[in-house]
Protein backbone atom coordinates (compact mmCIF):
# COMPACT_ATOMS: atom_id res chain seq x y z
CA UNK A 1 0.00 0.00 0.00
CA UNK A 2 1.27 3.08 -1.17
CA UNK A 3 1.89 6.08 1.60
CA UNK A 4 -0.51 8.41 0.08
CA UNK A 5 -3.17 6.18 0.40
CA UNK A 6 -1.80 4.92 4.18
CA UNK A 7 -2.31 9.13 4.64
CA UNK A 8 -5.76 9.07 2.85
CA UNK A 9 -6.94 6.18 5.17
CA UNK A 10 -5.81 7.70 8.14
CA UNK A 11 -7.71 11.15 7.02
CA UNK A 12 -10.81 9.02 7.00
CA UNK A 13 -10.57 7.37 10.20
CA UNK A 14 -10.10 10.78 11.77
CA UNK A 15 -12.96 12.41 9.80
CA UNK A 16 -15.27 9.63 11.58
CA UNK A 17 -13.75 10.19 14.82
CA UNK A 18 -14.24 13.71 14.56
CA UNK A 19 -17.89 12.91 13.49
CA UNK A 20 -18.70 10.41 16.08
CA UNK A 21 -17.08 12.89 19.23
CA UNK A 22 -19.29 15.86 17.83
CA UNK A 23 -22.33 13.04 18.03
CA UNK A 24 -20.91 12.37 21.45
CA UNK A 25 -21.81 16.54 22.36
CA UNK A 26 -24.46 17.02 20.44
CA UNK A 27 -26.58 13.89 22.06
CA UNK A 28 -26.73 15.24 25.75
CA UNK A 29 -27.67 19.02 24.59
CA UNK A 30 -30.14 17.45 22.19
CA UNK A 31 -31.88 15.31 24.86
CA UNK A 32 -31.68 18.00 27.16
CA UNK A 33 -33.68 20.36 25.06
CA UNK A 34 -36.10 17.19 24.49
CA UNK A 35 -36.88 17.37 28.56
CA UNK A 36 -37.25 20.72 28.56
CA UNK A 37 -39.86 21.00 25.73
CA UNK A 38 -41.75 18.12 26.86
CA UNK A 39 -41.74 18.43 30.72
CA UNK A 40 -44.69 19.25 31.68
CA UNK A 41 -44.32 22.02 34.22
CA UNK A 42 -47.35 22.14 37.25
CA UNK A 43 -49.22 24.94 36.25
CA UNK A 44 -49.95 27.14 38.85
CA UNK A 45 -53.88 27.31 39.44
CA UNK A 46 -54.32 31.35 39.67
CA UNK A 47 -57.74 32.10 38.30
CA UNK A 48 -58.93 36.01 38.28
CA UNK A 49 -61.76 35.92 40.46
CA UNK A 50 -62.55 39.66 40.67
CA UNK A 51 -66.04 39.46 39.99
CA UNK A 52 -66.51 37.11 41.90
CA UNK A 53 -65.12 38.73 45.27
CA UNK A 54 -67.27 40.24 47.73
CA UNK A 55 -66.79 44.10 47.58
CA UNK A 56 -64.90 45.70 49.68
CA UNK A 57 -66.76 48.37 51.84
CA UNK A 58 -66.69 51.90 50.66
CA UNK A 59 -63.91 53.81 51.50
CA UNK A 60 -62.02 51.23 53.08
CA UNK A 61 -59.40 49.36 51.59
CA UNK A 62 -59.12 46.59 54.62
CA UNK A 63 -55.70 46.78 54.66
CA UNK A 64 -55.84 48.01 57.92
CA UNK A 65 -52.38 49.66 57.59
CA UNK A 66 -51.22 53.64 58.51
CA UNK A 67 -53.02 56.71 57.09
CA UNK A 68 -51.31 58.90 54.78
CA UNK A 69 -52.88 62.07 53.76
CA UNK A 70 -53.58 63.25 49.58
CA UNK A 71 -52.60 66.11 48.35
CA UNK A 72 -55.76 67.41 48.62
CA UNK A 73 -56.63 66.75 52.26
CA UNK A 74 -57.98 63.52 52.26
CA UNK A 75 -57.21 60.57 54.03
CA UNK A 76 -56.59 57.27 53.36
CA UNK A 77 -55.33 54.03 54.47
CA UNK A 78 -52.03 52.67 52.88
CA UNK A 79 -53.19 50.16 50.32
CA UNK A 80 -50.84 46.93 49.46
CA UNK A 81 -51.26 44.12 47.82
CA UNK A 82 -49.99 40.73 49.52
CA UNK A 83 -49.03 37.81 48.11
CA UNK A 84 -48.00 34.60 49.89
CA UNK A 85 -46.22 31.00 48.25
CA UNK A 86 -46.14 27.89 50.38
CA UNK A 87 -45.29 24.68 49.40
CA UNK A 88 -46.62 22.36 52.07
CA UNK A 89 -45.62 18.57 52.14
CA UNK A 90 -48.93 16.76 53.68
CA UNK A 91 -49.95 13.03 54.10
CA UNK A 92 -53.21 12.68 52.26
CA UNK A 93 -53.64 15.30 49.23
CA UNK A 94 -57.39 14.78 48.86
CA UNK A 95 -57.98 15.26 52.52
CA UNK A 96 -55.60 18.56 53.35
CA UNK A 97 -56.72 19.47 49.83
CA UNK A 98 -60.40 20.07 51.85
CA UNK A 99 -58.92 21.59 55.05
CA UNK A 100 -57.31 24.11 53.04
CA UNK A 101 -60.37 25.11 51.44
CA UNK A 102 -62.32 24.91 54.97
CA UNK A 103 -59.23 27.08 56.40
CA UNK A 104 -59.66 30.00 53.61
CA UNK A 105 -63.75 29.93 54.32
CA UNK A 106 -63.10 30.01 58.23
CA UNK A 107 -60.58 32.85 57.85
CA UNK A 108 -63.57 35.09 55.35
CA UNK A 109 -61.89 34.20 52.11
CA UNK A 110 -62.71 31.91 48.81
CA UNK A 111 -60.91 29.60 47.04
CA UNK A 112 -60.23 30.79 43.62
CA UNK A 113 -59.19 27.67 42.10
CA UNK A 114 -57.43 24.13 42.63
CA UNK A 115 -55.69 21.40 40.47
CA UNK A 116 -54.82 17.80 41.62
CA UNK A 117 -52.29 15.49 40.19
CA UNK A 118 -51.85 11.89 40.80
CA UNK A 119 -48.37 10.73 39.57
CA UNK A 120 -46.70 7.10 39.57
CA UNK A 121 -44.19 8.91 42.60
CA UNK A 122 -46.88 10.32 44.42
CA UNK A 123 -49.31 12.79 44.29
CA UNK A 124 -49.86 16.66 44.51
CA UNK A 125 -52.25 19.66 44.32
CA UNK A 126 -51.94 23.44 43.63
CA UNK A 127 -54.90 25.84 45.55
CA UNK A 128 -55.15 29.63 45.05
CA UNK A 129 -56.38 31.22 48.02
CA UNK A 130 -58.17 34.54 48.70
CA UNK A 131 -58.09 35.46 51.94
CA UNK A 132 -59.12 38.98 53.58
CA UNK A 133 -55.43 40.85 54.48
CA UNK A 134 -56.23 41.33 58.01
CA UNK A 135 -56.36 37.23 58.64
CA UNK A 136 -53.67 36.35 56.04
CA UNK A 137 -51.61 36.41 59.23
CA UNK A 138 -53.53 33.97 60.95
CA UNK A 139 -54.84 32.10 57.76
CA UNK A 140 -50.93 30.90 57.19
CA UNK A 141 -50.30 30.05 60.30
CA UNK A 142 -53.09 27.69 60.17
CA UNK A 143 -51.97 26.19 56.90
CA UNK A 144 -48.71 25.35 57.87
CA UNK A 145 -50.06 23.52 60.53
CA UNK A 146 -51.17 21.14 57.61
CA UNK A 147 -47.97 19.49 57.36
CA UNK A 148 -43.91 19.88 57.07
CA UNK A 149 -43.53 23.81 55.11
CA UNK A 150 -41.00 23.27 52.24
CA UNK A 151 -40.67 26.78 50.63
CA UNK A 152 -42.67 30.02 51.80
CA UNK A 153 -42.37 33.60 50.24
CA UNK A 154 -44.25 36.51 50.83
CA UNK A 155 -44.45 39.49 48.87
CA UNK A 156 -46.37 43.19 48.98
CA UNK A 157 -46.44 45.86 46.81
CA UNK A 158 -47.64 49.35 47.76
CA UNK A 159 -50.43 50.77 45.28
CA UNK A 160 -51.70 53.85 47.53
CA UNK A 161 -49.94 56.12 44.99
CA UNK A 162 -51.39 54.67 42.18
CA UNK A 163 -54.69 54.59 43.66
CA UNK A 164 -54.47 58.28 44.53
CA UNK A 165 -53.21 59.26 41.32
CA UNK A 166 -55.79 57.50 39.44
CA UNK A 167 -58.48 59.37 42.05
CA UNK A 168 -56.89 62.68 40.86
CA UNK A 169 -57.73 61.74 37.11
CA UNK A 170 -60.58 60.86 37.64
CA UNK A 171 -61.80 64.39 39.30
CA UNK A 172 -60.18 66.30 36.51
CA UNK A 173 -61.57 64.02 33.80
CA UNK A 174 -64.88 64.46 35.18
CA UNK A 175 -64.30 68.32 35.10
CA UNK A 176 -63.24 68.28 31.44
CA UNK A 177 -66.61 65.61 30.91
CA UNK A 178 -68.89 68.41 32.33
CA UNK A 179 -67.44 71.06 30.52
CA UNK A 180 -67.72 68.81 27.35
CA UNK A 181 -71.40 67.74 28.05
CA UNK A 182 -71.83 71.95 28.45
CA UNK A 183 -70.61 72.73 25.15
CA UNK A 184 -72.72 70.24 23.36
CA UNK A 185 -75.86 71.42 24.68
CA UNK A 186 -75.02 74.86 22.27
CA UNK A 187 -76.43 75.05 19.11
CA UNK A 188 -73.50 75.14 16.27
CA UNK A 189 -72.14 73.94 13.76
CA UNK A 190 -72.37 69.56 12.89
CA UNK A 191 -69.00 69.23 12.39
CA UNK A 192 -68.08 71.04 15.69
CA UNK A 193 -71.23 68.71 17.38
CA UNK A 194 -69.40 66.29 15.93
CA UNK A 195 -65.91 66.87 17.30
CA UNK A 196 -67.14 67.52 21.04
CA UNK A 197 -69.21 64.29 20.93
CA UNK A 198 -66.02 62.20 19.51
CA UNK A 199 -63.86 64.31 22.66
CA UNK A 200 -66.83 63.17 25.00
CA UNK A 201 -66.56 59.15 24.20
CA UNK A 202 -63.09 59.42 24.98
CA UNK A 203 -63.19 61.17 28.32
CA UNK A 204 -65.74 58.89 29.17
CA UNK A 205 -63.55 55.58 27.96
CA UNK A 206 -60.78 56.92 30.01
CA UNK A 207 -62.91 57.58 32.86
CA UNK A 208 -64.33 53.60 32.72
CA UNK A 209 -60.78 52.32 32.17
CA UNK A 210 -60.03 54.12 35.57
CA UNK A 211 -62.81 53.28 37.72
CA UNK A 212 -62.46 49.85 37.18
CA UNK A 213 -58.56 49.55 37.98
CA UNK A 214 -59.73 51.10 40.84
CA UNK A 215 -62.24 48.32 41.33
CA UNK A 216 -59.14 45.96 40.63
CA UNK A 217 -57.10 47.47 43.22
CA UNK A 218 -60.03 47.83 45.84
CA UNK A 219 -60.40 43.68 45.92
CA UNK A 220 -56.46 43.45 45.24
CA UNK A 221 -55.78 44.99 48.45
CA UNK A 222 -58.77 43.49 50.47
CA UNK A 223 -57.95 40.11 49.33
CA UNK A 224 -54.52 38.39 49.19
CA UNK A 225 -53.24 35.59 47.39
CA UNK A 226 -52.43 32.17 48.66
CA UNK A 227 -50.85 30.74 45.69
CA UNK A 228 -50.50 26.57 47.54
CA UNK A 229 -49.24 23.80 46.90
CA UNK A 230 -49.38 20.52 48.89
CA UNK A 231 -46.94 17.47 47.92
CA UNK A 232 -46.72 14.35 49.36
CA UNK A 233 -42.76 12.55 49.79
CA UNK A 234 -42.28 11.13 46.70
CA UNK A 235 -42.17 6.77 47.20
CA UNK A 236 -39.61 5.05 45.81
CA UNK A 237 -40.22 2.42 42.96
CA UNK A 238 -41.22 -0.93 43.62
CA UNK A 239 -39.24 -3.97 42.71
CA UNK A 240 -41.31 -7.58 42.74
CA UNK A 241 -39.15 -10.89 42.32
CA UNK A 242 -36.26 -12.64 43.42
CA UNK A 243 -32.81 -10.33 43.77
CA UNK A 244 -31.97 -12.42 40.60
CA UNK A 245 -34.57 -11.46 39.18
CA UNK A 246 -34.24 -7.61 39.68
CA UNK A 247 -30.84 -7.93 39.27
CA UNK A 248 -31.21 -9.63 35.89
CA UNK A 249 -33.97 -7.09 34.88
CA UNK A 250 -31.61 -4.37 35.87
CA UNK A 251 -29.16 -5.92 33.49
CA UNK A 252 -31.37 -5.72 30.75
CA UNK A 253 -32.76 -2.44 30.68
CA UNK A 254 -29.32 -1.26 31.35
CA UNK A 255 -28.41 -3.25 27.96
CA UNK A 256 -31.01 -1.62 26.11
CA UNK A 257 -30.27 2.17 27.01
CA UNK A 258 -26.26 1.16 25.88
CA UNK A 259 -27.95 -0.13 22.65
CA UNK A 260 -30.20 2.86 22.54
CA UNK A 261 -27.18 5.40 23.35
CA UNK A 262 -25.24 3.47 20.39
CA UNK A 263 -27.98 3.75 18.08
CA UNK A 264 -28.59 7.98 18.56
CA UNK A 265 -24.46 8.22 18.34
CA UNK A 266 -24.59 6.40 15.13
CA UNK A 267 -27.36 8.67 13.70
CA UNK A 268 -25.65 12.07 14.60
CA UNK A 269 -22.33 10.16 13.39
CA UNK A 270 -24.21 9.54 10.00
CA UNK A 271 -24.99 13.83 10.11
CA UNK A 272 -21.58 14.82 11.05
CA UNK A 273 -20.00 12.21 8.76
CA UNK A 274 -20.59 13.57 5.09
CA UNK A 275 -20.08 17.07 6.15
CA UNK A 276 -16.74 16.37 7.58
CA UNK A 277 -15.92 14.36 4.01
CA UNK A 278 -16.67 17.01 2.01
CA UNK A 279 -14.90 19.66 4.02
CA UNK A 280 -11.95 16.99 4.05
CA UNK A 281 -12.08 16.51 0.16
CA UNK A 282 -11.98 20.37 -0.39
CA UNK A 283 -8.83 21.08 1.80
CA UNK A 284 -7.44 18.20 -0.01
CA UNK A 285 -8.34 19.12 -3.31
CA UNK A 286 -6.57 22.51 -2.08
CA UNK A 287 -3.30 21.20 -0.68
CA UNK A 288 -2.99 19.41 -4.04
CA UNK A 289 -3.50 22.55 -6.00
CA UNK A 290 -0.58 24.39 -3.57
CA UNK A 291 1.95 21.55 -4.41
CA UNK A 292 1.78 21.61 -8.17
CA UNK A 293 1.92 25.24 -8.41
CA UNK A 294 5.10 24.91 -5.70
CA UNK A 295 6.26 21.81 -7.95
Amino acid sequence: MSEQKKTGYIWIIVVIAAAVVLAVIAVPNSLRFQARSHSRPMVMAEKAAYDEAPAPMPGSTGSGMPMEKTGSGAITERMLIAKVALTVEVKDIKSDVRKAEQIATQFGGYVSGSRIYTEETGSSATLTLMIPINNLDKAVEKIRELGKVRFEQKSTEDVTRQFIDNEARIKNLSKEEEALAALLKRTGKLSDILEVEQELARVRTEIDQIQGEQRYLRQQTSYSTVTLSLTTKPEPPKYEGSPLKIAFFNAWHSFLNTLHGLAVIGMYALFYVPLLLIGFFILRFIIRRIRKKAA
